[in-house]
């Protein structure tokens, strides 16, 4: 008699414990869901107010329009101001991290600029002037390095002066504080690497695209209209290792 009621306890204290274990169990994931919508609002928070650049365009007149998760506006150019216009010189990408958007203008009256618009700074600065070369191609890098292609357009060989610049914008922006002077971007050469591209007398370099981890420059021949890769360079090879 005694072991059957000490085994009718045993089977009593392990049901009570399974019921125990499975009440617990669902009430820590109830008290774990508020955690997790809290961090999900809070997500959702910092995409607004760090002022994701989701889109831009060129307008008629010549100007950026831009659209950020809080606003729509658009940002003047010198390009605007003038009489005879062609807003199809004005070249615009938008970084990986959606941070920044690059867009090409001019200053004075043939010199080539490089401006910035900062979504967290809410802000238009000037990066550099380039001076009357050509911009050719420009496209973003992974962790926001901007390439930028350029050479004189109508001219084959070496005095097209093809050029490849690499620039950590990401880079440029950790400044605390960021260093401006007069709407400029001061000490800009620390964070740009300029690479000479070597062609052939009879090639033109027209333009670069971004493909498997490289830098794929284009050029192509004086008697023919085929375009080809006339240089492949690695990301690895110009992009810092920091991140």
């Amino acid at each position: 008699m005694r072991k059957t009621t000490t085994f009718a306890l045993l089977i009593s204290f392990f049901i009570l414990l399974l019921v125990t274990i499975f009440v617990t169990g669902k009430s820590y994931k109830k008290t774990q869901l508020p955690k997790e919508n809290s961090n999900k609002q809070k997500e959702e928070k910092n995409i607004t107010t760090t002022q994701r650049i989701l889109s831009s365009s060129i307008t008629t007149e010549c100007k950026v329009k831009v659209k950020t998760a809080e606003k729509v506006f658009e940002i003047p150019t010198k390009i605007s101001e003038l009489q005879s216009k062609n807003c199809n010189n004005i070249l615009h990408k938008i970084s990986p991290s959606q941070k920044y958007l690059v867009f090409t203008d001019i200053s004075g009256k043939t010199d080539k600029e490089f401006k910035i618009y900062s979504g967290k700074l809410d802000k238009v600065l000037n990066l550099y002037t380039l001076g009357p070369t050509d911009i050719l191609s420009l496209e973003f890098l992974p962790k926001d390095y901007l390439a930028v292609l350029t050479g004189y357009i109508n001219i084959f060989g070496s005095k097209q002066e093809p050029k490849l610049a690499i620039i950590d914008i990401n880079g440029i922006f950790k400044q605390k504080p960021l260093s401006t002077k007069e709407n400029r971007i001061v000490d800009f050469d620390k964070y740009k690497k300029v690479i000479n591209i070597t062609t052939t007398k009879d090639t033109k370099i027209i333009k670069l695209n971004i493909k498997n981890g490289n830098i794929l420059i284009y050029g192509k021949k004086k008697d023919f209209n085929k375009v080809s890769v006339v240089k492949t360079i690695p990301f690895k090879t110009v992009l810092s290792g920091d991140d």
